[in-house]
């Protein structure tokens, strides 16, 4: 199925849709069920090495995930939705840009664990916000605008990845392959790294949706903290790689897509 990215978007969806579809039928005991299911299917990440299994099993935990939507306060029911739509976006914006690149860890779900330590910051703060005050803290115009901020974010970065075709990796790439060009149009016109920019962006407003204001300064500095680590080094890589042509887009292209990361770095550094 990994040579064929169409069927792996057509199974995927299938699967995500069929997930909330049975789990909508289920009146009785849905929490428990979800609860389980979405336990079994974790622990399966860890154990499962087959393509075609390990992506319907996450497909399906994707499922599982959006389905709590329906059993929470808001605004952690919109919080949920985003971070579904983000996770089996990753999988479908690979098999559709770069399928030769595509694996069942694609979806990003056990992307690392502060990672997952961010995510679980974020639910046991509205939690405890919700415990203390109940929605009354929320305000609703701005955990909306949070809300639509994400999915302009999420956007931005799965039309860079598709734009950018056989060029984009999750993973920072040392060899030049030979279908790797250098993309300059289209969002990357805008700004150097715009994939970067979009997920910056869905981080950060994420927590706006949420009205979490400590995670909102904690999800900014760690956002920022993970860029300006990585970025420099990969503006490096990509000068090592395309040499002048990459230095006379930097040039053209100041912006690498966040802010205060667009120092020139000699190439000979």
């Amino acid at each position: 199925m990994r040579n064929r990215p169409l069927l792996c978007c057509l199974v995927t969806l299938s699967t995500f849709f069929s997930m909330i579809w049975l789990l909508a039928q289920i009146e009785k005991d849905r929490r428990f069920v979800q609860f389980a299911l979405g336990i079994c299917l974790f622990g399966s990440f860890f154990v499962l090495r087959n393509f075609t299994l390990a992506s319907v099993v996450r497909a399906a935990f994707i499922g599982v995930l959006y389905s709590c939507s329906w059993e929470v306060p808001e605004p952690l029911d919109s919080f949920i939705i985003i971070v579904s739509i983000f996770h089996l976006g990753e999988y479908l914006a690979v098999a559709l840009s770069n399928p030769a690149q595509l694996k069942y860890t694609s979806f990003l779900l056990n992307h690392s664990p502060a990672y997952h330590a961010a995510m679980a910051a974020a639910v046991i703060e509205f939690a405890g916000l919700h415990a203390l005050f109940g929605t009354g803290y929320v305000i609703s115009v701005v955990s909306r605008f949070g809300f639509y901020l994400t999915l302009f974010g999420d956007f931005i970065r799965k039309l860079s990845m598709i734009w950018c075709g056989a060029g984009f990796t999750h993973l920072i790439q040392y060899h030049r392959r030979s279908e790797h060009k250098l993309v300059t149009s289209g969002p990357y016109s805008l700004c150097r790294h715009p994939s970067y920019f979009g997920w910056g962006l869905w981080s950060i407003a994420s927590q706006v949706c949420l009205c979490n204001p400590v995670c909102i300064i904690i999800y900014t500095a760690a956002t920022y903290t993970f860029f300006a680590e990585r970025i420099p080094h990969e503006e490096q890589t990509l000068l090592y790689l395309f040499g002048r042509e990459y230095e006379e887009y930097r040039k053209k292209v100041p912006f690498s897509g966040i802010p205060w990361l667009d120092l020139e770095h000699p190439a000979n550094d």
